[in-house]
């Protein structure tokens, strides 16, 4: 059966391949890799076991990236997995994910990142300290980002270059520094037993926010129908940014376990910071809470920029109100829905219940991680004369290893994080009869 997959959406094509890899590496970091080896920590309690689990985190996250360098170059639509999902699974695949991601996995994780943004400024602003100041900065943040991003593409695109190229220097500065600077004599100190309950259990747990940490990598899909060149730009910007942010993280881990000792690190809930304040003395606390607001402020307009896209594509195809698909003529932005979804984030960061939200959908992320790269399966049997111009390597092994890992871990959090995710996975399923209902409307 053969199929093109031609490009039929209004939005210019205006990134490059550095904008690209950007987008990728500003999809991922944003506040994980300051905080969380500290969870990693309270789950395997070596520096070995440690960095393992971020390196396996890594390469897990590196498949992902592999396969959706294959799908995005073989059909760079707008809307990233929403696409993959439609076209190798079911329209309503793509619509459930979709659905989750406007509901609450967007404006979730916005809001809450929102919230870190406005409380780390008050840090260094003290003036901002109240909480209505708070909220008012969030929102401020929000909507500034919004102006940027409602005259196009490009515009949203050299704010995320300019504060990822800040976030980079800053993380490079620190694991420097970390590098250089004699190591704790307590580093190899061993808190008691390596691990508690079983290896694998114990693993698998400390996972769980190293996969966190490395989603995001998707984001750079959402606006494929933007990048010039997809077939070369995208799977090049992807293998790049992957690269790049392991190495970072991994590094970021060293120089934490090489500074401080694995007991003070499982305690703190301030690591970076504490990390820093050893390197640099007073200057270091300042100089990490720059380095999180430039880092929180660029995921923002990361989100702002891409997630609106896949809202755009679900409108076009008929599966969200009509005015969703609307662009604008002259800056050939997706406003509609670039509007809706600053208002709804703004609502949910309000409300303070984007943790609950988040709780009850993160691992439903996974589900469509899972599915979209076990999309490449379906779509090479389906579509087996479809240009591939970058075809994902160690086929059929390595993407088969990512579903399984992705699935397990989907299973594991279920089980685990009861009732959150059951309330997570009703408000996925609640997508269904939504689908249906768009569809009838849009007849």
């Amino acid at each position: 059966m053969k199929r093109s997959f031609a490009d039929d959406s209004q939005l210019d094509r205006r990134l490059n391949l550095f904008d690209t890899t950007l987008l990728v590496i500003g999809g991922i970091i944003g506040t994980g890799v300051f905080f969380n080896t500290t969870n990693v920590a309270q789950r395997v309690h070596t520096p070995g076991l440690i960095l393992g689990v971020w390196l396996v985190g890594g390469l897990i996250a590196a498949i992902g990236a592999l396969s959706f360098a294959e799908l995005g170059a073989m059909m760079p639509l707008v809307g990233g997995p929403y696409a993959f999902l439609r076209e190798g699974w079911h329209p309503i695949v793509g619509f459930l994910y979709g659905w989750t991601l406007l509901l609450v996995i967007s404006p979730g994780g916005t809001a809450a990142v929102t919230m870190k943004f406005a409380q780390t400024l008050a840090i260094l602003v003290p003036g901002l300290a109240s909480p209505l100041a708070i909220k008012l900065t969030g929102l401020g943040a929000i909507w500034l980002l919004t102006l940027v991003n409602y005259f196009g593409v490009k515009p949203g695109a050299i704010v995320q270059n300019i504060f990822t190229s800040g976030k980079l220097i800053a993380l490079a500065l620190l694991i420097g520094c970390g590098f250089l600077a004699p190591a704790a004599t307590s580093v190899g100190t061993n808190p008691g037993v390596p691990y508690e309950g079983s290896l694998i259990a114990a693993f698998g747990a400390a996972l769980a926010p190293v996969l966190f940490s490395y989603g995001g990598w998707q984001s750079s899909t959402w606006a494929a129908g933007e990048i010039r060149n997809p077939q070369r730009n995208l799977p090049r910007g992807l293998i790049v940014g992957i690269l790049v942010v392991i190495v970072i993280y991994v590094s970021a881990s060293a120089v934490y376990l090489r500074v401080l000792p694995v007991e003070a690190i499982r305690h703190t809930d301030t690591l970076a910071t504490d990390v820093a304040v050893k390197l640099l003395g007073g200057f270091g606390g300042r100089f990490i809470s720059i380095a999180i607001v430039v880092s929180t402020f660029g995921f923002i307009d990361m989100t702002l920029l891409t997630a609106p896209r896949v809202f755009y594509a679900m409108g076009r195809d008929g599966y969200l109100f009509p005015a969703a698909a609307y662009v604008h003529p002259k800056y050939k932005t997706p406003v509609t829905m670039l509007l809706f979804f600053a208002a709804w984030t703004s609502v949910v960061f309000l409300a303070g219940s984007y943790d609950a939200l988040l709780s009850y959908t993160t691992f439903g992320d996974w589900i469509f991680f899972g599915l979209a790269v076990a999309a490449v399966f379906t779509l090479r049997r389906r579509y087996p004369d479809l240009p591939r111009p970058y075809r994902v390597w160690g086929y059929p092994i390595l993407p088969a290893l990512f579903v399984a890992a992705a699935f397990g871990f989907v299973l594991i959090n279920f089980f685990a994080n009861q009732p959150q995710t059951s309330y997570g996975l009703v408000l996925i399923l609640s997508g269904i009869p939504a689908f249906y209902l768009f569809k009838k409307f849009n007849a």
